[in-house]
């Protein structure tokens, strides 16, 4: 996720953390 900007790959983040 190195190559999104900030927003997008924090927004990820964000996702990746409700995940299972």
């Amino acid at each position: 996720m190195h190559t999104l900007p900030s927003q997008l790959c924090n927004f990820i983040s964000e996702i990746e953390k409700q995940g299972p």
